[in-house]
Parts: C-alpha cells; structure tokens; sequence
C-alpha cells in the first residue's frame, strides 16, 4: 500500500529522529579504548561512564510517553531535538571523566523523549504499519553505526569530532521539526479519530498476562542489545589489528546488515504471524551469538556472524513494536512504547557494565557467550506467550 504524503511526512521525521537517537548513544562505544588511556581509567570504569545516560534513556521514555500522548509527538520531538542539541554540544567540550559522565548523563535524558513519540506518531498515523516499523527499524540500524563514527572520529584525531558531527544533525532535526511535521502533525491528529484503518485491533481478553510475558522477553532483549553494541566495536577491532579506520568499515557493514534485516522483517511481519517470526528470530540468536564468540573478533567468518547475529537480533525489533500496537488501546499506544523502553533501555542498561566487568576479568568473547545464554530464556518466555496467545483466544499459530 502507497503511503499518502502525511504518512510519508510522519516517516521522514520519525527515521531522522531514530537515526540521531542511536547515533547520540552508541557513539561511545566506538571510543572506548581512547577515552581510557586518556583519561586513566579501568576498563570497567570506562564502560560504567554513561551507564546512568543509558538508564535515564529507558526511564525517561515513560513520562515522554504521558507528555506525547497529552502534548503531541510534534513538540516533544522538538524537546528532544533541541535538548540533544545541548547535551552533545556539553560532550564535545567535556574535559574530564565528570563533565563527561554529566554531558553523558544528560544525553541519555534527552534520547528518552524519542521513541514513544515517534512510534506513536507511526503506529497511529500509518496504515502499512509493518512496513512503516521496518524502515523505522532500518533507520535505526543506520543510528547503530554509532560506534562507527566514533571509531572514524578517532582515526581522524579527536573523539570530540563525532559529538559536534551529532551536535550539527540535531540543531537541524529541530528547524526541520518544525517545519516539516506542522501539517502532518494536524492531519494525522485528526485521522486517528476518523480512520478506522489507523485503529489497530485490541484483543479484549487476557491482556494482562500476555503483555507481561511480552515485557518481560523484550527487556531480556534489551539487555542484550546493549551487550551487543558495547562490546562488539572493540572485539572486531582487536580482530581487526586494532585499526580504528577498519574496525569502524566493519562495524558499519555489520549494524547495515541489522537494517536489512528490519527492513524485510518488518515487511514479511504484515503477512505472517509476529509471533512465529519472534520466536524464530530469538532462537536463532542462540547459535550465531556462541559461533561469533569461537571466533575471537578476527578470522574470516568473525564479521559475516556478526552480520548474521546483527540481522537477527535487531531484526526482531519491528515485530515487538507490531505487536505492542496489536495488544494496547491507541490513546494509551504512547505510553506503552514508554513502558517497552523503560524496561529494555533502562533495565537493559545492565549490559555496558556487564561487559565491563567481563572486560575486566576475562576475554570478551564471553560477553557473546552471555547473549546467547539470555537468548536461550528469552526464546522460552516467546514460547509461553505464544501459548498463552493460543489459550486465550483458541487461535493455533502457525509455527513452521
């Protein structure tokens, strides 16, 4: 189905927004290593720097999901604009391990305003919301090559670079904020009452329950993802013969093969079951994660795993968004994004310190190991919801 102009108005200020809010943490990962030695500090104290940013990113998305659905995504998405503007900006200048560790601080507030608005304004305002979600997703993908621009900053002589590069986008996100989503913003307010093809289906029954397991899979999910993108740019660069240049080529390929993967995940998702496609995805984490961690970072099959972990472990991010639009009422649709992010951005945070200590005490090949192991019980709570599913309302999914 074609996309009208508000829907693609909605798109293109929701990837730009994606795009940048991936880029503002992740970037971090590219330039750990340099940050320690100039600043002196352990390898896990260096990990823990903006942990409380990546907590307030997955905290702060609840009371941004209140605000957008009283407020409307527009001027919140001009709030996080605005305040990624400064906090980057506060990060390119910090001179020390504290100032630092505030600017970090105050970026992870800043990000947490994205997501709930910018789901919202596509689950409500776009009728191909599968396909919607999927290029959201790719965009997304294109914000994990984060790390990328930190390890390209580094390689051209300052990590700062990176943070004035983010610090340009988002000062240009807020002016194009305003002017690209004021009509869009209004139409679509008014198609969310009067289009019964932005209202997506409600089940009635059994609610409670389903949403828990899907919360609870999701912030397993998340934990892993943080696991991934903080420890992967440093072990394909010690694979790499520590070249910051190439260990930055490789990543990008790596994280693009993620967007590919939401990109035809979230297409195939508005045909087939999200359940079955969720549950394949996560138990495919399971042996990619352990095969990278055989590798050491280097050999010639360590970047086509990572691509094939990247594919599938990112991948399964649209089919969680589609189903939280399926199983949540729209005027609380906002909120329940908050929710999914508190939990896999907050909670999830755990990941950066856990491959810190790993670092620390051990090689990092295990940080792969842990992934796989949390995938293994994330694929089993998949599993019971899709019982669950199967019990409330007598529907046998198609699992092959």
């Amino acid at each position: 189905m074609a996309m009208n102009r508000n829907e693609s108005s909605i798109l293109l200020i929701t990837a730009v927004g994606h795009v940048l809010c991936h880029w503002c943490m992740l970037v971090f990962a590219g330039i750990l290593e340099p940050l320690r030695l100039e600043f002196g500090l352990s390898r896990f104290w260096i990990t823990n720097l903006p942990f409380i940013g990546f907590v307030l990113m997955g905290v702060g998305a609840v009371p941004a999901g209140l605000l957008a659905d009283r407020f409307g995504p527009r001027r919140i998405l001009t709030v996080y604009f605005a305040a990624t503007f400064l906090a980057c900006s506060a990060a390119a200048l910090a001179k020390g391990p504290l100032t630092l560790t505030l600017s970090l601080t105050l970026l992870g507030a800043s990000v947490s305003l994205y997501h709930p608005s910018g789901l919202s304004m596509i689950s409500q305002g776009i009728r191909s919301r599968g396909k919607a979600l999927g290029i959201h997703g790719m965009a997304g993908c294109i914000g994990l090559v984060g790390s990328s621009i930190g390890l390209w900053a580094v390689a051209m002589g300052s990590w700062r670079f990176a943070y004035w590069t983010l610090a340009i986008i988002a000062a240009v996100g807020c002016a194009a904020t305003r002017i690209v989503t004021a009509k869009p913003i209004a139409e679509y307010h008014t198609q969310k009452s009067t289009s019964a093809n932005v209202q997506s289906p409600v089940v009635q029954t059994g609610i409670p329950a389903i949403l828990i397991l899907l919360y609870v899979a999701m912030m397993l999910g998340g934990f892993n993802y943080r696991t991934l993108t903080t420890a992967l740019p440093t072990y394909l660069m010690s694979g790499s013969a520590g070249s910051y240049k190439q260990a930055g080529s490789l990543i990008f390929f790596v994280f693009a093969s993620g967007g590919i993967g939401q990109l035809l995940v979230g297409r195939l998702a508005d045909r087939k079951s999200p359940l079955t496609l969720y549950v394949s995805l996560v138990a495919t984490t399971v042996p990619l994660a352990l095969m990278l961690a055989l590798t050491g970072g280097g050999g010639r099959i360590a970047v086509p795993c990572a691509m094939a972990l990247a594919f599938v472990s990112l991948g399964v991010q649209p089919v969680e968004n589609l189903l939280i639009a399926q199983y949540t009422a729209a005027k609380r649709r906002s909120l329940s994004y908050g929710l999914k992010f508190l939990l896999t951005f907050g909670v999830g945070a755990l990941g950066a310190p856990a491959v810190g200590a790993i670092w620390e005490h051990f090689d990092l090949r295990w940080a792969f190991v842990l992934i796989a192991a949390i995938a293994i019980i994330c694929t089993l709570l998949v599993w019971r919801l899709v019982q669950r599913v199967r019990a409330e309302h007598d529907v046998q999914p198609r699992l092959g």
